[in-house]
C-alpha cells in the first residue's frame, strides 16, 4: 500500500518539490479486488490540472481497479456526492487558505477513507495549522485546520533555511511543530510513522 501510494505521488509531481503525509482512518483498503474511486481536491481549475498532469492515466496505469476519478476546485457544484462515492481522498498543494475554506465543510463526510495530504493539504489536515512564510504570505501563523490529524506540520522544511528555522523555534512556544523535508512523509493509521527526515520543534527548541 505505501509503495502504491508513492508511486502515484511521485508520478503527478516534479522530484523535490512536495512534502507529503498520509493519514489513513478506518480499514478501507481501496487498492484490494473491488473497484474504488478517488477524489482529487485541488484550487486550480480543473481542466488544466487534468491536461497538465494527465492524472487519470497515471493513477490507472498504477492500478486498473478505478472505476471513477473526480477533480474537484472551488467552482464544483457537486463535491459533497463525489466525496461520498470516494474511497480515497487526495488534497493537493496550493494556498492552504483558498483550499479549506471550500473543503471544510464535508470534513465530516471524511471518515472511513484513505486521506492524503500533499503540501498545503498536509497542513490542512491538522487541528492546529501552521503557515510558514513564503512568497504567498509574508507572515508565519496558526489557523484552523480540518481536524483529522493531531500533529502540525510544515512542508518543504529546508533546515539550513534560517529563517524557516528561526520561525519554527519560536511558533513551537505554542504548538509542537513537524518540519518536514521534500520526499519525506508521513502515515497516521494506529500511530504515526516517519519515513525520510523529519525535524521536530517543541516549546522553542529542536528534538
Amino acid at each position: 500500500l505505501i509503495n502504491l501510494f508513492l508511486k502515484f505521488l511521485r508520478s503527478i509531481t516534479t522530484p523535490n518539490k512536495h512534502s507529503y503525509t498520509f493519514c489513513i482512518s478506518g480499514n478501507v483498503n481501496p487498492f484490494g479486488n473491488n473497484d474504488f474511486k478517488i477524489s482529487v481536491v485541488t484550487i486550480l481549475d480543473c481542466k488544466y490540472f487534468n491536461a497538465s498532469f494527465g492524472l487519470k492515466e497515471k493513477l490507472l496505469d498504477i492500478n486498473k481497479n478505478i472505476k471513477d476519478i473526480y477533480l474537484i476546485d472551488n467552482r464544483c457544484d457537486d463535491i459533497e456526492n463525489k466525496i461520498k462515492e470516494s474511497n480515497v481522498l487526495v488534497l493537493m498543494g496550493g494556498n492552504p487558505h483558498i483550499q479549506i475554506e471550500y473543503i471544510k465543510k464535508y470534513k465530516e463526510l471524511f471518515t472511513n477513507k484513505i486521506i492524503i495530504g500533499m503540501s498545503a493539504g498536509s497542513m490542512n489536515l491538522a487541528s492546529f495549522s501552521y503557515y510558514s512564510k513564503d512568497y504567498d504570505i509574508n507572515f508565519s501563523h496558526f489557523y484552523k485546520g480540518l481536524g483529522l490529524i493531531d500533529i502540525t506540520i510544515d512542508p518543504h522544511f529546508d533546515i539550513n533555511d534560517k529563517e524557516q528555522y528561526n520561525e519554527a523555534l519560536i511558533f513551537s512556544k505554542i504548538k509542537p511543530i513537524i518540519g518536514l523535508p521534500n520526499e519525506s512523509f508521513i502515515i497516521i493509521d494506529d500511530k504515526i510513522k516517519y519515513f525520510g527526515k523529519y525535524y521536530i520543534f517543541d516549546n522553542e527548541t529542536r528534538n
